[in-house]
């Protein structure tokens, strides 16, 4: 089963100048335009992993409520999945 995933490559480019995007989504020195890249998507789903994960520790929400959250286009789950995504892509840079 597919993760889901809470932004999509181009929002993320709503959230973070795509200049960052692209030095980090590449790990060979060349700039990516950040629309449809390998290690951009996998940072998305580790995101949106990791939101799901603490979303539903406590049974306090359910997987319903988040798919709930994304279909209302909210931009406080999609702003929290970029933040989260760009961490991972920094990780990635540094390791």
């Amino acid at each position: 089963m597919a993760q889901t995933k809470y932004i999509t490559q181009l929002e993320l480019r709503e959230s973070f100048d795509i200049r960052m995007i692209s030095q980090l989504a590449k790990y060979d020195g060349d700039p990516d335009d950040g629309t449809s890249n390998a290690a951009v998507a996998n940072a998305i789903e580790k995101a949106s992993a990791e939101i799901q994960s603490y979303a539903l520790r406590g049974d306090r929400y359910t997987a319903d409520d988040l798919d709930t959250i994304h279909d209302a286009d909210d931009w406080t789950l999609k702003g929290l999945c970029s933040t989260l995504t760009m961490k991972h892509l920094f990780r990635g840079k540094a390791a």
